[in-house]
């Protein structure tokens, strides 16, 4: 009878002979391999544990943060709706607040007097707005612009209460109105404007793309328009300063250092046509007589330099800052791969009045004229915001109302932006010179050249 078994046939002498060799193999590799899985899996075992402990810490951190926010954020809200602050007055239209604080550091060196005076900036006052804005439909819009200027001690300011050598530092004027204005605006008809407000040829003088334009502009006497002229005896018209003494306005920077920027701001009517390809056209009549026209272009060429252009033409009224006519540009560029730009501004001013050169006496007055340049460069030094440099000059004849006048102003300057805080920092240096053949009063000699007035401008402006 055959016994059946499950056990296989044992192997023959070659079998044992394979068996035996591959036994030899096992014992002598595999201790070393499970030597080096079992330190693997502990290197990994330990990198897991450390990622566990940074995940828990991050997790720990962010529910932090989101307490901090919520509570942050309860706050904000619950400040909104206990606040008074700036609502709607009419259903269907909206409500914009906005404005700067412009304040500033005057070091000035007449020759004579070396003085330190904390002004506003003339370049771009202090002031806040509101507009009121109304849509009718897809294409029209209406509304309401009030612009209130809040100047102390006006670094550009020509009155007799803003500061000089001779006066004191407050300014009881430096409330004052910039516009009053209702508007309609078309994107197929363009704009018509009713109010006290900018002039078509307002800020034509202008154009400017240096990222510098804060502390230093054509207007080069918004630096330190208030600042007077000394003979180089130290003396005002021919009487030796004192306490008591005023420069006369003719001998003040304001005068000599226009860039006949148009009408400025004037009671009027004015339109806007749409922008065609960056071009534009404006107008305004100007209450009790007066006109303007003025043209401009804002765009790009070759795909890498910007350009802004203006010129305009002026006619004056009875009520206007200037006399007769006049015709003033200006020009800016920047490259944008690198930010070198170069900024130019021109005008000429056919003055018709008669002056009194000597006393007792008159003369027709020379047409007046300026021309401007600077160079600079833009772009990004630090992470927190535009770092922008310029140099500039500027020359000007004839504008002290007497024939023979030239004025020269060369100046540098910076400004560095802080985005996060909508601040610029700016610090601004320049010289003025001044030559006349006009007689001082009571000197009994032309003047033909005064000191020099340097004056350093260091600031910042924050917009809200």
């Amino acid at each position: 009878m055959r016994r059946e078994t499950n056990a296989r046939p044992l192997p023959g002498r070659k079998g044992t002979l394979l068996l035996a060799v591959s036994a030899l193999a096992v014992g002598l590799v595999l201790p070393p391999v499970s030597g080096a899985l079992a330190q693997s899996n502990a290197e990994i075992l330990r990198r897991l544990e450390k990622l566990e402990t940074e995940q828990k810490i991050l997790k720990d951190e962010l529910r932090i943060e989101r307490e901090k926010n919520k509570k942050l954020e309860a706050a904000v809200n619950k400040a909104a709706s206990s606040s008074s602050g700036i609502t709607k007055g009419t259903k269907g239209g909206s409500l914009e607040l906005s404005g700067q604080v412009n304040r500033a550091v005057l070091f000035s060196a007449d020759g004579k007097q070396n003085q330190v005076n904390f002004v506003d900036n003339d370049h771009s006052s202090t002031r806040f707005r509101l507009k009121g804005k109304y849509g009718f439909n897809e294409d029209i819009t209406a509304g309401s612009t009030i612009e209130v200027q809040i100047e102390s001690n006006s670094a550009g300011n020509t009155s007799a209460t803003g500061f000089n050598q001779f006066t004191r530092d407050d300014d009881p004027t430096g409330f004052s109105l910039r516009i009053a204005e209702v508007w309609a605006s078309s994107k197929t008809l363009g704009k018509v404007s009713l109010g006290h407000g900018k002039t078509a040829s307002d800020d034509t003088s202008k154009m400017d793309l240096s990222g510098t334009s804060v502390v230093m502009t054509s207007q080069v006497k918004d630096r330190a328009g208030a600042l007077c002229l000394r003979r180089s005896n130290g003396e005002q018209f021919g009487v030796t300063d004192t306490l008591a003494n005023t420069c006369g306005a003719r001998f003040q920077l304001a005068r000599m250092f226009d860039n006949f920027d148009g009408l400025a701001r004037e009671d009027r009517i004015r339109y806007d046509t749409p922008k065609l390809y960056g071009f534009q056209i404006s107008t305004s009549a100007i209450s009790q007589g007066g006109f303007d026209v003025a043209g401009r272009f804002t765009g790009e060429l070759f795909e890498s330099v910007k350009i802004a252009a203006a010129v305009a033409f002026a006619r004056a009224g009875q009520r206007s800052s200037i006399d007769g006519t006049q015709v003033n540009g200006s020009i800016s560029a920047l490259h944008t791969p690198t930010g070198l730009n170069v900024t130019f501004a021109a005008g000429h001013r056919n003055q018709h009045r008669e002056v009194p050169r000597v006393p007792g006496a008159g003369a027709e007055t020379d047409d007046a004229r300026f021309w401007y340049v600077k160079a600079g460069w833009t772009g990004k030094v630090l992470d927190i915001g535009k770092t922008s440099v310029s140099v500039d000059y500027f020359m000007s004849k004839n504008q002290d109302a007497s024939n023979g006048q030239i004025g020269r102003a060369i100046g540098f300057g910076g400004v560095q932006k802080i985005d996060r805080i909508a601040t610029e920092l700016y610090l601004g240096v320049t010289r003025y010179d001044v030559e006349t053949d006009a007689l001082v009063a009571g000197a009994g000699t032309p003047v033909t050249e005064f000191e020099p007035i340097w004056s350093v401008l260091a600031g910042a402006r924050v917009k809200f």
